[in-house]
């Protein structure tokens, strides 16, 4: 198992445990305060790229990723960062079943307390910027749709959204 992006796991008495790996954390915590200050997540991108902060599949040297070009900070990733609630102190063990990547019901998840790098309030503020944002991100849009960013999709919780197409 890999610990999150701003953590990482030790060994201690032959125990693994979780501990704050602090050069990650501080871009945890950048990319939070940014977000809840107003600036959004192109500008982030554009932070952390300007910077040449490594991304998480980068740290935990992926080569899938980095054969397939995918190895730089993208909207999916920082919007990963900004829901993971380990950040607050809660890492849930067990998410995805092994071997398949299916996920587990929220029930079998096992709840495992770990330091946090944010407080709730954070957390909380952010989540309230992008369920705002997901409903009021009409400007990229050529069409208004009726229910665009007011329903999910049902296994990765993203708003869904309406596209057009022209075909030539």
């Amino acid at each position: 198992p890999h610990a999150p992006y701003g953590y990482r796991i030790v060994k201690i008495d032959d125990r693994n445990l979780i501990e704050i790996y602090e050069p990650e954390a501080v871009i945890v915590r950048d990319i939070f305060t940014w977000y809840v200050s107003g600036i959004g997540v192109n500008e982030i991108i554009t932070k952390l790229r300007t910077k040449q902060i490594p991304t998480p599949a980068e740290v935990r040297n992926l080569p899938a990723k980095k054969k397939a070009g995918r190895c730089d900070w993208s909207r999916s990733t920082i919007h990963k960062v900004l829901s993971n609630q380990t950040y607050v102190g809660k890492w849930h063990w067990g998410k995805t079943k092994r071997g398949n990547g299916q996920r587990n019901p929220k029930e079998k998840w096992l709840s495992v307390e770990v330091p946090p790098i944010i407080d709730q309030e954070i957390f909380e503020a952010a989540q309230a910027r992008k369920q705002e944002s997901r409903l009021t991100r009409r400007g990229y849009r050529k069409f208004d749709y009726l229910l665009s960013g007011r329903i999910t999709c049902g296994r990765c919780k993203h708003a869904m959204v309406g596209l057009t197409n022209t075909i030539k």
